[in-house]
């Protein structure tokens, strides 16, 4: 083959090549990430001590807003205490990133989570809870105990309970039925 025409043929490849990375994208099947967003859990409101219904998610994507496999994903609580099931989540072939948060133990507080991808450092996402009285687990009386009276007759002093959840949070409008 003449010089020429195989510089010709290797300048032509080249070309042909470069083109094909520009007009196809030039990425990987899972490319570099580029973004971290909110799919869904936020503004939820829960028991004080117990899970929300539904899982904090987020999701890693590229440039094209395809989904990023493999990212590591951190969830931190930033107000209001409570837990989440994993301080750390890997992103799945979905590009999504989800946990579980038990709420701590203050109604009318607002709890925050903040979620990070250490990959991209700029990008946090934020989730917040309403947080209201528990589940009733505690009947505290407040007056008319230990009082006697005859059968048929009133008592005294009428009878005043508070209910109280788990953590002695306050139940307002909960009806008590006496048996």
């Amino acid at each position: 083959m003449p010089l020429g025409l195989s510089l010709r043929l290797r300048l032509a490849a080249t070309l042909l090549f470069a083109w094909s990375v520009t007009t196809c994208g030039g990425s990987d099947p899972n490319g570099a990430p580029a973004a971290l967003t909110l799919v869904s859990g936020d503004g939820q409101t829960g028991g004080a001590g117990t899970p929300l219904a539904l899982p904090l998610v987020v999701r890693v994507t590229d440039r094209a807003g395809d989904p990023v496999t493999g990212i590591s994903v951190s969830f931190t609580v930033v107000a209001g205490g409570g837990s989440l099931s994993s301080a750390s989540v890997t992103t799945g072939t979905t590009g999504n990133a989800s946990v579980g948060w038990t709420l701590g133990g203050l109604p009318g507080e607002t709890s925050a989570v903040r979620v990070r991808a250490a990959i991209l450092p700029r990008d946090s996402i934020g989730f917040s809870a309403t947080v209201v009285a528990g589940p009733a687990s505690q009947l505290v009386t407040l007056q008319g105990d230990s009082q006697t009276a005859e059968v048929g007759q009133s008592a005294p002093q009428p009878v005043t309970l508070e209910v109280r959840d788990r953590f002695g949070n306050l139940i307002v409008g909960r009806a008590l039925t006496w048996i």
